[in-house]
């Protein structure tokens, strides 16, 4: 399991004791590393130069590394600077960083936004995998092992586009269940964009790490099989389960609806040795014990 640490832990790779300075800067000087940072959103760069306030522009964090100043917070108000047409502004106040590489950018970036303000999953994975988090770099090792990449666009067979779901499983379940989750998934529904669905892996990671000691992998996979739904109904009974059952539709609710509808699977026809906690056993109804598995 890869627990998520506190954040002075969490982001040791920034030294601590690297030398800061204050100061006035070009603004041609400045360049991005599309590592170390989020991908640029041009609408948002452009709709922040439309509505450029000079006085509120604040000031711009980068890092002075191999002879260049490396943009760290503020890329989109560089841009909007560089896209507005009315002011023509030169120069603006920086904080600069010494003696820190791209990993430490990376997650400086992180720390200066994650923890502040929404940057978005899939960059958040991005650049957190450069800044070599654990929790991002064993879901990257699992994901490669299964021929899967991570897409800001949406699932398909071989991408998965719940990124924001993927590396808290990771934490609460360790990657070894993650890896167990997505072949039972692959052999039991077959690849395709909603195998790889968030609350869909969530739930098979739920059952397989809390009941681990008790059901096998090739366990689940029989009765997926045998409940012969696709992933895509599956899928659907979770977003149904989430706004009937739990009492609520949110991201949460979701996330124990996949659980149920697993567990639900995992039961079917079987009126002995049901597995789940006593809450959820005595919400369901099973089949006559001479119909059990």
């Amino acid at each position: 399991m890869v627990k998520k640490p506190d954040a002075r832990v969490r982001y040791a790779g920034i030294p601590d004791n690297h030398a800061i300075e204050s100061k006035k800067l070009p603004v041609d000087l400045l360049q991005v590393d599309p590592q170390a940072q989020r991908a640029l959103d041009t609408k948002r760069a452009e709709r922040m130069g439309d509505e450029l306030v000079p006085g509120a522009i604040g000031t711009i964090v980068v890092s002075y590394r191999d002879g260049v100043y490396w943009i760290v917070d503020g890329q989109h108000r560089i841009r909007a600077i560089q896209l507005d047409n009315r002011y023509r502004i030169t120069e603006v106040d920086c904080e600069i960083h010494y003696e820190l590489d791209s990993k430490s950018e990376a997650l400086l970036f992180l720390f200066k936004n994650t923890e502040s303000k929404g940057v978005g999953a899939y960059n958040t994975y991005r650049v957190g995998l450069h800044g070599g988090l654990p929790e991002f770099v064993e879901l990257e090792r699992v994901l490669t092992k299964h021929n899967l990449e991570v897409s800001e666009n949406g699932a398909s067979a071989n991408r998965v586009g719940a990124i924001s779901t993927f590396p808290k499983l990771v934490q609460d379940f360790g990657g070894d269940v993650l890896d167990q989750a997505l072949s039972v998934i692959e052999v039991g529904w077959g690849r395709n964009g909603d195998s790889w669905e968030g609350n869909l892996v969530s739930g098979v990671c739920e059952v397989l790490g809390r009941y681990g000691d008790v059901i096998t992998p090739s366990e689940l996979i029989k009765k997926i099989k045998s409940d012969r739904r696709s992933s895509t109904a599956v899928v659907q009974a979770i977003n149904e389960t989430a706004g009937s059952k739990t009492g609520s539709s949110g991201s949460g609710s979701r996330r124990v609806a996949g659980f149920y509808v697993v567990l639900d699977i995992l039961n079917k026809r079987r009126t002995k040795s049901k597995i789940g906690p006593i809450r959820y056993l005595a919400s369901r109804e099973y089949l006559p014990e001479d119909d059990a598995a």
